[in-house]
């Protein structure tokens, strides 16, 4: 990836539009997932200490088999108030345009009881400073939020740098939504806020300083 600018993909769609491309393909909101895997083909049916292992040894599926872990041991169930649920892997996919090979774009879904949680990891990319968006710290992480909207739904989502000070390494993105009814912006942060202080930080592209 050519530094912090990304692909010419990245570049002219913007982070934005990819959260609003995956509203608008069913991905995220209200009744959303469907379930089924597309990067290994396993469904609701595996077990949660399974459902994130993987053989292969290709970059795409080694990345999302940790997003998968980080999300499956991250206590989520708790953090979203539905202790009783297990969270259960949804969708894997990497960016448009980019192989097995390539872990620059690397986009993981999970469902828990009528949440569903995307983690997407950028590599090489700094955050975006959105007009619509605000500053945050995510442990100790620069952060912000920033919106994106499709099909007359709105979407709020987290993002945090993989090192403090936002060299451009990479970061991550984090968006939670409600597959039964749409979150409004305050509870959408504040879920999406709690996950990424929880999960990313377990993350190996993650800089304690």
């Amino acid at each position: 990836m050519p530094g912090a600018q990304g692909t010419g993909w990245e570049r002219a769609v913007g982070k934005r539009a990819v959260v609003a491309a995956w509203a608008a393909a069913g991905i995220l909101g209200a009744g959303a997932v469907a379930g089924g895997v597309w990067w290994s083909g396993r469904g609701d049916e595996v077990k949660p200490v399974a459902m994130c292992t993987t053989s292969s040894r290709h970059a795409r599926d080694v990345a999302v088999a940790k997003l998968c872990a980080a999300l499956r041991d991250g206590g989520l169930p708790a953090l979203l108030g539905v202790p009783g649920e297990q969270t259960r892997q949804a969708m894997s996919f990497g960016g448009p345009g980019s192989g097995a090979d390539s872990d620059d774009m690397v986009h993981e879904v999970v469902r828990v009881g009528p949440y569903s949680v995307a983690v997407t990891q950028y590599r090489g990319f700094r955050l975006n400073d959105a007009q619509d968006g605000g500053r945050l710290t995510v442990a100790g992480h620069r952060a912000d939020w920033y919106s994106a909207s499709a099909n007359g739904e709105q979407f709020w989502t987290v993002e945090a740098a993989w090192d403090a000070d936002d060299s451009g390494l990479g970061n991550y993105s984090v968006l939670v939504s409600n597959d039964q009814a749409p979150l409004g912006k305050e509870e959408t942060l504040r879920l999406s806020i709690a996950v990424a202080q929880k999960v990313l930080p377990t993350l190996p592209e993650w800089r304690a300083k």
